[in-house]
């Protein structure tokens, strides 16, 4: 009878958010002793933290590349929010949202090479995806 409760508490939440609730309230369910529950619950949160790293980072990116900010310091005066964002990053994807400037002064892209879906050779080649 104790999983009621969790249940009536995820049937409040919006749609949406369900799933998000449940991840949280799953390691509280789960049978074991407390250290087995509590290594469970750090895994969980280590696993939300990667995530939302990877949401803020994608969102800095765009809207980087959206209004043409060529440095950090131009992101804390156009958008702040954005760039407190940017500030909670680690550092290695901090130096990947801006753009090396290229010797000509404009932004150096490298060639990319397009990877086919079945390369030559393979079991599958020829072969729609």
């Amino acid at each position: 009878m104790d999983w009621i409760i969790p249940l009536l508490m995820i049937e409040q939440v919006p749609r949406s958010q369900r799933a998000a609730v449940a991840q949280q309230l799953l390691p509280a369910a789960l049978p074991g002793s407390s250290s087995q529950r509590l290594a469970i619950a750090a895994i969980t949160a280590e696993q939300q933290v990667k995530r939302q790293i990877g949401i803020d980072r994608n969102m800095i990116s765009e809207a980087v590349k959206a209004a043409a900010i060529p440095t950090a310091d131009e992101l804390a005066k156009r958008c702040p929010e954005i760039h407190r964002a940017f500030t909670r990053l680690p550092p290695e994807l901090q130096a990947n949202i801006f753009e090396p400037s290229g010797l000509e002064g404009g932004p150096s892209k490298a060639a990319h090479k397009p990877r086919l879906a079945h390369p030559p050779g393979s079991r599958n080649e020829g072969r729609a995806s």
